[in-house]
């Protein structure tokens, strides 16, 4: 059984919004936090790829938040908010190229997938 409907894909969004999926979900469409399913709940192989584009950005965040001891389990949406607020900065670096025009709360989550990769050596 997977954890989540048929034919879901992680939603394209600004960073804080996909942060606040990767953290709590969306209870309302019965979603669960983001960071606890496995690319095998996706229903396709566009929606998995796209998961693991998505996994690698919020786990940037991720280790940042936790370097500064700053995770908090099963957080409300304000804590959440505040744990970005100290994670961002693992993704804030691909704000400092001379085309970016977007401020961070203006970036999308995809966007950085871009960017990183395109920083990788070839």
């Amino acid at each position: 059984r997977h954890a989540l409907p048929q034919g879901y894909q992680v939603p394209n969004t600004v960073v804080l919004i996909a942060w606040q999926h990767y953290c709590l979900g969306n209870m309302t469409n019965n979603i669960p936090p983001l960071r606890l399913v496995q690319s095998s709940d996706f229903s396709n192989t566009g929606s998995r790829k796209r998961f693991s584009d998505f996994k690698f950005v919020m786990g940037l965040i991720h280790r940042r938040v936790e370097e500064q001891q700053a995770w908090v389990e099963n957080p409300t949406l304000e804590q959440v908010n505040a744990m970005f607020a100290c994670g961002k900065s693992a993704v804030q670096m691909s704000l400092q190229t001379s085309s970016a025009r977007h401020r961070s709360r203006d970036l999308m989550w995809a966007s950085l997938v871009n960017h990183f990769a395109s920083q990788r050596p070839s």
